[in-house]
């Protein structure tokens, strides 16, 4: 649930984001499911569910943009971090944050009303969120991650 969350907080705010997954259909799939999410809103950015490895300059832009990419070297990664942009590796459920991205308002709120719901469906009393790495323990893993 606070994955999902921060990563509307990006989309809402325009941030770039790449996702990652060796896994083709689970990537476009999660690309695909955000623009149903931010309804009525629209996305205007660049939207590439699974941008070739030719065209990874791509992710250089200084356009907001939602991309999917099988893998990333540590070097992108250093450059992407160094551009602010969000990466949401869903192999290994990671999410590398820029810093400085705000908060939603009410964003407690909005997580405690969605938490009932999140039970319910889920059937569970737990709540069990993702883990999130700051920037020094994202450094230290990150060539494991993305190679």
């Amino acid at each position: 649930l606070s994955s999902i969350l921060r990563i509307l907080t990006a989309v809402y705010q325009e941030t770039q984001i790449v996702f990652v997954s060796k896994n083709l259909g689970i990537l476009s799939s999660i690309i695909l499911s955000i623009i149903p999410m931010i309804r009525p809103l629209e996305w205007q950015g660049l939207l590439v569910p699974i941008l070739p490895e030719n065209l990874k300059e791509t992710l250089n832009a200084p356009v907001p943009f939602i991309c999917g990419v099988v893998d990333l070297s540590s070097a992108q990664v250093r450059q992407l971090t160094k551009n602010k942009v969000m990466i949401v590796h869903l192999d290994v459920d990671a999410i590398r944050l820029p810093q400085n991205l705000p908060e939603l308002p009410e964003i407690r709120k909005l997580k405690e009303k969605l938490l009932e719901h999140h039970k319910f469906i889920f059937n569970s009393d737990q709540s069990v969120d993702n883990p999130y790495f700051t920037n020094y323990e994202y450094s230290t893993i990150s060539e494991s991650i993305f190679n």
